[in-house]
């Protein structure tokens, strides 16, 4: 089957995927081009041009600003420390708190800058599972949110048991004369 296509765009213009070319008096020459390279995909929309020409010409110097623009962004990558999380039952465990899933995404350049935001809890009581959720990693452009992730515990870490814990509170009240830690501290790491 054959089909006739009036879009100048496809077969000429890289990635280019459609829509729909038009013309009325009053909106003069209308396009509505898209186009997809890399996973970005984009749609620009011509009105009221003066010639065929003319609208492929505005269509595709949309698309190239908006291809130049749209840039791949590696938000978190899986398994990347956020924090080493103090367990409150012990003197000086920690856990490392970890990204638990990779997250991208394309972002416009011209947004402004792109930040993470680690809220991650500073102790945690035992016992700790791995994967146990400690916190969120958010990633804001220019103060819109663009991504949030789970931030989890890498390890387990067991509750003491009876004979640690009566050794562990008498450590923690000879640390509480001393002026040491009661323990471990809070590391952020991102």
């Amino acid at each position: 089957m054959k089909f006739e296509n009036t879009n100048p765009l496809i077969g000429s213009y890289e990635g280019a995927t459609g829509v729909k070319t038009g013309w009325t008096d009053a909106a003069g020459y209308c396009l509505v081009a898209s186009a997809e390279r890399d996973d970005i995909e984009l749609t620009a929309v011509v009105l009221g041009a003066r010639s065929t020409d003319a609208r492929r010409d505005d269509a595709e110097s949309l698309l190239d600003w908006g291809f130049k623009h749209s840039v791949p962004f590696e938000l978190a990558s899986a398994e990347e420390t956020a924090a080493l999380v103090a367990v409150g039952d012990y003197l000086d465990v920690t856990v490392p708190a970890v990204v638990a899933e990779s997250a991208s995404a394309v972002l416009f350049d011209l947004d402004g800058p792109v930040t993470r935001h680690i809220d991650v809890r500073t102790v945690v009581p035992a016992p700790v599972q791995a994967g146990q959720r400690l916190g969120t990693v958010s990633v804001t452009q220019n103060g819109r949110l663009v991504a949030q992730v789970p931030v989890v515990a890498a390890r387990s870490v067991a509750a003491p048991s009876a004979t640690d814990s009566v050794g562990i509170w008498l450590k923690r009240l000879w640390r509480t004369v001393s002026g040491e830690p009661l323990q471990a501290e809070y590391v952020a790491v991102m």
